[in-house]
């Protein structure tokens, strides 16, 4: 398995529970495909750059998370087909070295 990070922007608006019933939908593909959540960051409500969609301000969550490669393809098409997600971005990790 993998590891990988996953950031995605909602609205600033969108109701808490629509945001943690989009969260358990991703954290249940992940661990349903054998992956695990390493590690789940709030980041809250930010400032965009520019306006997306008309929207100001969004709300950011990052994920990092193991799991084999073939989850990728359901995870983009989750994200794709999401009307809540203004933007998302999924990488593989690099793994950090530690000084010995």
């Amino acid at each position: 398995m993998k590891t990988y990070e996953t950031i995605f922007i909602v609205p600033a608006d969108l109701p808490s529970q629509r945001l943690d019933g989009f969260l358990d939908k991703i954290k249940s593909l992940i661990t349903k495909q054998g992956g695990e959540i390493v590690q789940i960051d709030k980041w809250g409500r930010r400032r965009l750059a520019y306006a997306i969609n008309r929207h100001r301000e969004g709300f950011y969550v990052f994920i990092v998370f193991k799991a084999p490669s073939e989850i990728m393809d359901e995870l983009t098409q989750i994200y794709r087909v999401s009307e809540d997600v203004i933007r998302q971005m999924t990488c593989r990790a690099i793994p950090s070295k530690t000084a010995t």
